[in-house]
């Protein structure tokens, strides 16, 4: 491994996620925290005679910076809930999703004393009239109800109570059929980020419209809408099961996967051009607005937020350099989304992307050099490319879904060389089928390899659930046990990076 100052950003990284855990575990006031760091600059700056002193005291800094961070979150998430029933005014942010008896959706409260403040609404539904049936993103609604705090619901190690502050929801709603109506609000009272995100949604609804015009069944519809536009609302429990089973989970929300799908497709289109040096930055940057495009159109979740961010300073540095992702890059994005929100450490899934992310830049190239030089073109190559990086992503993500949901899939080595190949296509033939809508005949064949191609993953997939031994479930391990599996893959990593650098394979 190259001397640790060469990664200032992985440093800075180490130092504000030391911060966090310890800002979270004590709990230590924002004003008081404040004024150490103050205090800890201060220091810092009359220590510039001795620069080894001063490295020091910004280390420090730094952990403080998380103390810092995660005590101003709490600071402004921290509401007093009203014990009674209330009337509030709510605009719609994500397409009602029915759930047994309920309907259930995000509302962004937009008057009063929660003003800006995003709940869990649940409606109960009307068997007589079936009114919450016309309710969609964008409308907005009148309801009188109490605020809840989120139930402290645990499955495994995973806490629902936790999902939601960090994702921001300040309480739960349940809302009697006679205690709501479709009210007209206007969006001036709702900020211009959330007015944008409704534009785009709305936008959004009328893709999966084109989508539904095309005759598939439930389960291929929601998989295709899931995968390529972001929308889980119609996926099924028994449609999640056969894809977690499988370790295809990551498939149905957007995510790095799906990005780095369309990016590599536009740098395709580009790569003629490479070596064009007036070309390349404007290449870059249509890139570039292309990921934020489709990222915005899938709904900007934090998933996708994030491997937009990582693509963006990728796609940056590799202006200046042909080096592939670096441990840097990786830091950088990981930084700046903890110092947008520190919470985000505890996301699941901001845990397993930065950990698959670096698994494929820890074991990827040891893994990628085991195949022999003779037969790594042709379709041996592509098949093991994907297969070594498969391998890589899961090796680091593996003890975290263990961890957390209690299972570790036996087939996911198989599921994703079916899996990837047809996500792959389904991407770009959605984007097909949208860009050839002047072309009636030309969609219409579009549209019916997207069907094809949707039923021959599911079926699969479906196929490959139904084996006794497709996942082990009852995993039950704590955060020691986490820690001990990191430590031995890591230094096996390693070691074995170690090796293929002092004793490289001959070619």
């Amino acid at each position: 491994m190259a001397d640790f100052n060469v990664y200032p950003f992985l440093k800075a990284l180490i130092c504000v996620v030391v911060g966090i855990v310890i800002g979270d575990v004590f709990a230590v006031p924002f004003g008081v925290s404040l004024a150490v760091m103050v205090a800890l600059l201060i220091i810092t700056m009359a220590c510039y005679k001795s620069e080894r002193a001063q490295s020091i005291m910004l280390l420090i800094a730094g952990v403080m910076c998380g103390v810092v961070l995660v005590a101003f979150k709490e600071y402004r998430c921290k509401v007093r809930l009203p014990e009674r029933e209330h009337e509030y005014r709510a605009v719609i942010v994500s397409e009602p999703k029915v759930h047994g008896k309920v309907l259930m959706m995000d509302a962004l409260i937009t008057d009063g004393r929660f003003k800006g403040h995003k709940i869990k609404a649940s409606i109960l539904r009307d068997a007589v009239s079936g009114r919450e049936g016309r309710l969609s993103v964008g409308y907005g609604i009148e309801f009188y109800s109490r605020l809840e705090q989120p139930k402290a619901f645990h499955k495994g190690n995973f806490s629902y109570e936790r999902w939601m502050r960090i994702h921001d929801y300040v309480a739960t709603a349940f809302i009697l059929p006679s205690c709501w109506h479709i009210k007209r609000i206007s969006l001036n009272d709702v900020s211009s980020i959330e007015r944008f995100k409704l534009a785009v949604s709305k936008f959004r609804g009328r893709l999966l419209r084109r989508y539904q015009r095309l005759g598939m069944t439930d389960r291929d519809y929601s998989v295709v809408a899931a995968m390529t536009l972001g929308d889980k609302s119609m996926l099924d429990k028994e449609t999640k099961d056969i894809y977690s089973i499988t370790g295809a989970s990551h498939l149905l929300a957007v995510s790095g996967l799906h990005l780095g799908i369309i990016y590599g497709l536009f740098s395709l289109l580009f790569y003629r051009r490479r070596r064009a040096l007036v070309i390349k930055p404007y290449a870059h940057l249509f890139i570039i607005m292309s990921v934020w495009a489709y990222a915005a159109i899938t709904g900007l979740s934090p998933s996708v937020t994030r491997a937009a961010l990582m693509i963006t300073i990728y796609s940056v540095t590799t202006m200046f350099n042909e080096e592939t992702i670096s441990l840097n890059t990786l830091s950088l994005t990981a930084l700046i989304l903890l110092l947008i929100n520190p919470l985000s450490l505890w996301d699941v899934s901001f845990q397993m992307s930065f950990m698959a992310m670096l698994g494929i830049f820890m074991a990827y190239k040891p893994l990628h050099s085991m195949l022999p030089y003779s037969v790594r073109g042709g379709i041996i190559g592509i098949v093991w490319d994907m297969t070594a990086v498969s391998i890589a992503a899961q090796l680091f993500t593996a003890p975290l879904i263990a961890y957390y949901f209690g299972r570790f899939s036996c087939l996911s080595l198989v599921t994703n060389l079916i899996a990837i190949p047809a996500a792959t296509c389904l991407l770009y033939g959605a984007l097909l089928f949208f860009l050839s809508s002047p072309f009636a005949l030309l969609q219409s064949g579009v549209a019916k390899a997207i069907v094809m191609i949707a039923e021959y993953m599911n079926e699969a997939l479906a196929l490959l659930s139904r084996i006794g031994w497709a996942s082990y479930d009852g995993i039950n391990l704590d955060m020691l046990h986490l820690c001990l599996l990191y430590v031995i893959i890591g230094s096996a990593v390693l070691i074995i990076r170690g090796r293929a650098s002092v004793c490289p394979r001959r070619q």
